[in-house]
């Protein structure tokens, strides 16, 4: 199955460090995982990298950046094409 993660950021606190164990307990299980981020915000990525995990950075700038970080997005799941989003 393949499976994407969407996320804010990657970066301990933040949620990120769950993400990754998710993430990596996934693939671990013979899944095809990816993860999307949306700011350039990613300390805990190189976990990801080892397992093979693809990292997308969507590169949104801002709060007002809500248009571009979405077309990102829509291209992004369409090279992805996951069988589920979370």
């Amino acid at each position: 199955m393949r499976v994407a993660f969407l996320t804010k950021s990657l970066i301990s606190g933040d949620n990120g460090q769950q993400l990754v164990e998710l993430a990596k307990g996934f693939c671990r299980r013979g899944h095809d995982v990816s993860v999307i981020v949306f700011y350039p915000q990613y300390q805990l990525a190189s976990e990801l990298r080892e397992m093979g995990i693809r990292i997308w950075i969507l590169n949104k700038r801002g709060n007002w950046d809500f248009f571009h970080s979405i077309a990102n997005l829509i291209e992004v799941l369409r090279i992805e094409d996951p069988d589920v989003l979370h």
